[in-house]
């Protein structure tokens, strides 16, 4: 019964969008009509053993402005050169998943080649870039982000925000871009707030990074936080 419906629907729906497409190429006759269209496909496990995925066929004339791509797309590189809408610009959107990746993938070559050099920034001492630091630093740049899509002043505050908390020791609280106010998610700030003496950094701190490191975040993050989202 449910698959007898969702077929009946789909030829429904087929059918509707068989009729735009030949509208929209000024195809009256029935038969087949020469259409320009994009396809990408995506599976459910990587690499070449998953049974299991599905294709997405595209019509170029979609009116779609906004092209959504994972840094380096040659297709909107193709589309702008060849300008299918004419005078009307087309923009790129960048994947917030993809970059923070590129955040991930940056760190750990870091380690490994600081690595190859003898000097360790790895390993299991407080503050080192571990792959658990490196996971946590990198999911709070994504939620940096997402936070506070469309405007880039208030991603930079926030990605700064989680990285100065993440260097601050007893000795040197660097909270300043931290949120402010009693009901702050950075202890340091609530307990300023509330007219007490902050708990110990090391204890409270969860994704301690040594101040050391800073410099190489920053050099990774100060591009990337300047895209537009």
């Amino acid at each position: 019964m449910l698959h007898s419906s969702l077929t009946k629907a789909s030829e429904k729906q087929f059918h509707q969008i068989r009729s735009e497409v030949k509208k929209a190429y000024n195809e009256e006759k029935d038969g087949i009509t020469n259409i320009a269209v994009t396809f990408d496909g995506t599976w459910l496990t990587r690499g070449h053993t998953s049974q299991t995925g599905i294709g997405c066929v595209i019509d170029m004339l979609t009116g779609y402005t906004s092209v959504l791509s994972d840094g380096d797309s040659k297709a909107f590189q193709h589309l702008t050169e060849t300008k299918v809408y004419g005078d009307i610009e087309i923009k790129k959107e960048e994947c917030v998943n993809h970059v923070s990746k590129l955040l991930g993938t940056a760190l750990q070559n870091c380690v490994k080649e600081w690595r190859s050099r003898g000097v360790t920034l790895g390993g299991k001492s407080h503050g080192s870039l571990k792959e658990k630091t490196i996971q946590k630093l990198t999911q709070y740049y994504q939620n940096a982000i997402l936070k506070n899509k469309g405007n880039a002043d208030k991603i930079k505050t926030a990605i700064y925000a989680t990285l100065y908390h993440s260097i601050s020791t007893d000795k040197k609280p660097q909270h300043f871009k931290c949120p402010s106010g009693q009901e702050s998610r950075c202890f340091y700030q609530a307990a300023i707030a509330s007219g007490i003496t902050p708990g110990s950094h090391k204890e409270l701190v969860k994704t301690p990074v040594n101040e050391a490191h800073l410099a190489k975040y920053c050099q990774f993050t100060r591009g990337l936080y300047q895209t537009n989202y």
